[in-house]
């Protein structure tokens, strides 16, 4: 089974992509979380006295469409899904290569600990998508609040009303995206450690000190 061997030695370089890609993931999550907190600035202002078309006007984004930071969301929802899909593929070749040595994964205190680090960085991958949805969701209610705002008589009750909820909804939408960058943070960090793992258990079987050899006499 020359082949697992081979497929086993490309794990730790897709490790150190999958976290390459967690970085542009948070990258993309600050930038819209930087939008929310600038729109939630505009709706205290608003509140305060700033004239309505003022801050409605502020409030949309500028062309071109792909700076809306629900969108820019929706850019880090799919390169969290990729890397996730990825990653999973990648569990299993080194399951496969483990069974190979003939290690079960339980059985193996390095191996137990490299699943557990799997397990951990999907556990907060998981949570990483889910507040990702749910702060496009608040987003979304956020610029339904403030059309609300657009049409009622200024000042109103059911105006006041309207903008404490469009605030309120961008500032949920603006936790979620920080919450989210945390999960995102954890991930990596537990995929570095799934990379070190990965690391001993090539070492030790060998591999790499076949690889070694190999590159030595070319």
């Amino acid at each position: 089974m020359h082949e697992w061997r081979e497929i086993a030695l490309k794990v730790p370089g897709t490790l150190m992509l999958i976290g390459t890609a967690g970085m542009e993931a948070l990258r993309l999550i600050e930038v819209a979380a930087r939008k929310f907190q600038e729109r939630v600035g505009l709706l205290r202002e608003l509140r305060q006295g700033t004239l309505v078309d003022v801050a409605v006007d502020n409030f949309a984004d500028p062309d071109p469409e792909e700076v809306l930071p629900t969108e820019i969301l929706e850019d880090a929802h799919r390169e969290i899904s990729q890397t996730a899909a990825r990653h999973a593929k990648t569990h299993h070749v080194f399951v496969r290569y483990a069974a190979y040595l003939g290690i079960g994964i339980q059985d193996d205190p390095v191996c137990r600990s490299w699943d557990s680090h799997y397990q951990d960085a999907m556990g907060h991958t998981d949570k990483a998508l889910k507040r990702v949805i749910n702060a496009v969701s608040n987003a979304e209610a956020g610029k339904d609040a403030v059309a609300m705002i657009e049409i009622l008589p200024y000042r109103c009750p059911l105006w006041e009303g309207w903008a404490l909820e469009a605030q309120n909804l961008t500032t949920l939408a603006t936790l979620n995206a920080a919450l989210a960058m945390e999960d995102v943070r954890r991930a990596r960090h537990d995929v570095a450690l799934e990379f070190f793992d990965a690391w001993i258990i090539l070492r030790r079987s060998g591999v790499l000190r076949l690889l070694d050899d190999s590159a030595s006499r070319s």
